[in-house]
């Protein structure tokens, strides 16, 4: 089993999509981070295969723990 290095949170900004990759704010208590979820990620997540706020809002916790990790 992976130990987290550090525990994230989502946090403000809310999900968004800047060009075609999607971006989520990420704290650990103490400092604020972008996570990039590129738009082939998006698109690999769930059929049919689309890279959009929907789906970035949807499996941020997931994109949030893939980071984490």
């Amino acid at each position: 089993m992976m130990d987290h290095i550090v525990d994230l949170e989502l946090c403000e900004p809310a999900p968004f999509m800047f060009g075609d990759n999607g971006h989520l704010g990420v704290t650990d208590g103490q400092s604020v981070w972008i996570v990039v979820v590129t738009c082939e990620a998006l698109r690999a997540t769930a059929l049919p295969p689309e890279a959009s706020v929907k789906r970035l809002s949807r499996y941020a916790g997931v994109y949030r723990d893939m980071a984490e990790a």
